[in-house]
């Protein structure tokens, strides 16, 4: 029954936001911008190797999504939008800047593994947002894990012993268990770097 609960409330929040910005609702627009747009410009980059560009890129890609933003219904769908426009602009810049052939080759390869880095795009974005809901000291703990830091290296950056370390691990891990249920590759990354 609790999945279910979960599931409503998400769809009710997606909604909820969907009707925000169709009203133009100008925290939800920002809310909404600042969530996905540095994800969008890592997955242009990914492509065109240009920052400046990429960021150009994503910004259009949300501009393209404003002007028909009626036209959605749910979150998935303006993601979808968004980093379909944001894969065409990133073939079409490149195919400003090579040759045929060249153009062939990249735009192969960016079908290849377009899916591959959505994905992996979507999966930092979840869990950075679930990371940032956690306690200061907690966060702090989980993103000296993510980077590699062992458990003696966490607790003489942080001045507290290995024990609360842990304890703060498994505590994060718990409550990020929640916020991600249903999210299993996220959750099998935590586990491996939570160790």
């Amino acid at each position: 029954m609790k999945p279910e609960l979960k599931i409503t409330k998400r769809q009710e929040l997606e909604q909820n936001l969907i009707k925000k910005l169709n009203q133009s609702d100008s925290i939800a627009i920002k809310q909404f911008f600042e969530s996905f747009y540095p994800s969008v410009c890592v997955y242009a980059i990914k492509f065109i190797k240009q920052s400046d560009a990429a960021e150009d890129i994503a910004l259009n890609a949300f501009i393209q999504f404003w002007k028909i933003r009626d036209r959605f219904s749910s979150v998935r769908q303006i993601r979808a939008f968004i980093y379909t426009a944001s894969r065409n602009a990133c073939i079409n810049y490149l195919n400003q800047k090579k040759t045929r052939e060249e153009i062939l080759a990249n735009k192969l390869a960016i079908e290849e593994v377009s899916e591959e880095l959505l994905i992996e795009e979507e999966t930092y974005r979840l869990l950075h947002t679930a990371i940032e809901k956690l306690p200061n000291q907690t966060r702090k703990v989980i993103l000296l894990a993510l980077r590699g830091h062992k458990n003696p290296e966490i607790a003489e950056i942080l001045g507290v012993s290995i024990n609360t370390i842990k304890t703060l691990k498994k505590n994060a891990y718990s409550e990020l268990r929640q916020m991600l249920e249903g999210e299993v590759f996220i959750l099998f990354i935590l586990s491996r770097a939570l160790l």
